[in-house]
């Protein structure tokens, strides 16, 4: 079965094909740099198709994905650009950002514009936009900018790239995956893991805290963030688990963690306290006693225990270089943990 991400690719190249433009999807988007390309007046425009969970994206993040096309957009002689995304912008926003891109960008309320009077694109888009919610409660027309007069597709010329190509997170992977594994290099572990996350969830986390201990002095944590982000996601994390803060801790282990540690991270939850999720970094995951025990925190006492070994982490890396939503990865994590839990 298809997944979420190439559903909406099918959609707008299908959109795009409905006014009279000839297209194509590109089976393999890393060789031509976008998703979708059209022809018009003998020359060739590319489409960047972003699929985001949430309808609030950082202004950030629709930046970085603009300075990926554009690059791409030179590197394979496109006439112009598209990005095309499920998210909402604010109107004057996304002309700010069409002007200094020179890149046509089509939201959540264009592409509902665009499929007006088309019933079939319509009932497609109103099943993608359901399937990427976050609760069952969203509105998915909710905070969508509506435009006066139905919206009709421009054609820019894009300019050169104005600024370098964003490889960050390229570079954070590459001294994580040289770094040694072991407990001679666990501080060295827990920095590089701190400017990570720092990277990754910028928009989503403040008062970012390290070796914090309790009132009780009991336990200290690797690191605690609090949650003060717009993106669906955590917002209904933190209501779901009723958690105002998450917990992480940093494992420099040569192997897959144990369920000892699972317990010990257990610990330093607490509802009462507005702490009820936590996340583990490790480098080469957790053993089946230990998911077992995180499964088993959640079923009985609520508590949220996410494992993310390095694969995952460079994975939200990339994705956070591209432009795309790092919480989308999660999302899909997490779904994956909520289906299949047993009573």
């Amino acid at each position: 079965m298809r997944n979420i991400g190439q559903r909406f690719e099918q959609f707008t190249y299908n959109l795009f094909n409905s006014f009279g433009l000839d297209g194509k999807l590109i089976s393999q988007p890393i060789d031509r740099g976008v998703d979708i390309e059209i022809n018009k007046n003998s020359n060739k425009y590319g489409i960047e198709v972003k699929t985001y969970r949430s309808r609030r994206i950082p202004i950030s993040t629709f930046k970085t994905s603009l300075i990926q096309l554009q690059y791409n957009l030179q590197n394979n002689d496109y006439k112009g650009g598209f990005l095309v995304l499920t998210a909402n912008i604010e109107p004057t926003i996304r002309e700010e950002l069409k002007s200094e891109f020179k890149i046509e960008i089509v939201d959540r309320g264009i592409l509902i514009s665009l499929t007006s009077g088309n019933d079939e694109l319509r009932k497609e888009l109103e099943a993608i936009l359901l399937e990427l919610s976050q609760s069952g409660d969203e509105d998915i027309y909710d905070g969508v900018y509506t435009t006066a007069d139905k919206y009709n597709i421009n054609f820019i010329d894009f300019k050169n790239p104005i600024l370098p190509k964003t490889n960050k997170g390229e570079q954070l992977c590459k001294e994580l995956t040289v770094l040694s594994k072991g407990r001679a290099n666990a501080k060295k572990y827990e920095t590089q893991c701190e400017e990570i996350l720092k990277y990754i969830f910028e928009n989503d986390f403040s008062n970012w805290q390290n070796q914090t201990k309790t009132i009780d002095t009991l336990h200290i944590f690797d690191l605690i963030a609090k949650i003060s982000s717009t993106n669906d996601f955590w917002k209904s994390l933190a209501r779901d688990f009723h958690s105002r803060f998450v917990v992480f801790e940093f494992k420099n282990y040569k192997k897959k963690i144990k369920q000892g540690q699972v317990y010990s991270t257990e610990k330093y939850l607490y509802k009462t306290a507005l702490r009820n999720i936590a996340i583990i970094l490790t480098r080469e995951g957790a053993e089946k006693n230990a998911i077992t025990a995180m499964e088993g925190s959640l079923r009985e006492s609520g508590k949220l225990i996410i494992s993310l070994n390095q694969k995952d982490i460079c994975e939200m890396l990339k994705m956070k270089d591209d432009g795309d939503d790092p919480n989308s990865y999660l999302t899909e994590k997490i779904d994956n943990i909520l289906m299949k839990l047993s009573r």
